[in-house]
């Protein structure tokens, strides 16, 4: 189908189903995500309706959600649905009934990278999973994961986000002793924040001087406010807590950094959206051998990956760093670079083709 063929056509009515959390201030990845595949949808102008069903805080108002679907069901040609975890237990099997009962398309976008696990512990989840007319999912990995438990419709979407790419010209080009480090995600333990604390002082103790300047940016999870104030308040000068930055200034905030340090062990880590953003902020980013990371970090020409909680590696690579800066500058071109791939035009060509 041309361009000029998807100009003059208007598709039947959709509903997008996921966590928008509408009317609060969300920045998670889960609502990110599921804002930006709704909006570029929308953009398209491909769609004569676009129907949304919020399921954030579902269980608060579980009647209202229930008969949102079950409208979205006779109204509309196609369901996509977005959810996490929890949610997947209780609408797999409502749109599976639904499924058998009438005849629309469900297309599944996966959050995360945990549902592999959630199959082999629930096995009727496969015949859920194979009645969907597709399963997206983030990494390649999660794809061969779940073609091993016989889920047969699979297919590889990346994780995307609408977002300003900096140009090799707006790139930083010289950094000096204290280098500015990061990490840019939810603030809990299981995201790296603590190996990140550990690893800065580390270098710094050993090095007699500070090599390093570390600031921690995102929202604190409320299991981890606690103990994580209590190490703030212990830590040396050089480890800042900056608060919550809006997602939208995330690549203004991010380019004055010469590394991102995403050291996640979470167990539902997937394609994390941080690193889109840093890519797109010309930042370099080493990361836990977890998840997706490997798959998406090039090493040596876009980041560094790490075994998790390898404190002597970590140290090894901002040492070399330290000592090396403009290989730093090298890599924040090639980050930039590849930003680009995980524009919502570029990333959502295998769903957009499916949908028309």
């Amino acid at each position: 189908m041309t361009n000029n063929d998807l100009n003059n056509i208007k598709i039947a009515p959709i509903c997008v189903f996921g966590h928008f959390a509408f009317g609060s201030e969300s920045f998670d990845g889960q609502t990110i995500k599921t804002k930006t595949i709704t909006d570029y949808l929308i953009e398209t102008e491909l769609f004569s309706k676009i129907y949304t069903v919020d399921t954030c805080g579902w269980k608060n108002r579980p009647f209202s959600v229930f008969l949102q679907m079950i409208q979205s069901f006779f109204r509309c040609s196609t369901i996509i649905f977005l959810l996490s975890q929890n949610g997947r237990k209780i609408f797999y099997p409502l749109f599976f009934i639904c499924k058998q009962l009438i005849p629309i398309k469900i297309f599944q976008i996966v959050i995360g990278g945990a549902l592999d696990r959630q199959v082999l512990k629930r096995k009727q989840w496969v015949y859920f999973l194979n009645s969907f007319n597709a399963n997206f999912v983030e990494t390649i990995a999660m794809k061969q994961r779940l073609n091993s438990l016989n889920v047969r419709n699979v297919i590889m979407l990346p994780n995307c986000k609408k977002i300003t790419v900096l140009s090799i010209r707006e790139l930083r080009t010289e950094f000096q002793k204290p280098f500015p480090i990061c990490t840019y995600s939810r603030v809990m333990e299981e995201k790296g924040i603590e190996d990140a604390i550990e690893a800065t002082v580390k270098i710094n103790t050993n090095s007699k001087q500070v090599l390093f300047h570390l600031d921690i940016i995102g929202k604190v999870d409320q299991k981890y406010e606690k103990r994580f104030y209590e190490i703030i308040n212990q830590s040396p000068d050089y480890i800042q807590y900056k608060g919550v930055i809006p997602s939208d200034h995330s690549v203004e905030t991010l380019k004055n950094y010469f590394l991102l340090l995403f050291l996640t062990c979470w167990e539902n880590e997937g394609f994390a959206g941080c690193i889109i953003d840093a890519f797109s902020a010309g930042l370099p980013v080493v990361a836990s051998n977890w998840g997706g990371n490997s798959e998406i970090i090039t090493e040596g020409k876009t980041g560094r990956i790490v075994p998790v909680h390898d404190q002597e590696r970590l140290i090894s690579i901002l040492q070399e760093y330290a000592e090396d800066p403009g290989a730093v500058m090298i890599m924040k071109q090639n980050c930039v670079n590849e930003a680009r791939k995980y524009s919502p035009e570029q990333a959502l060509k295998p769903l957009l083709e499916r949908l028309v």
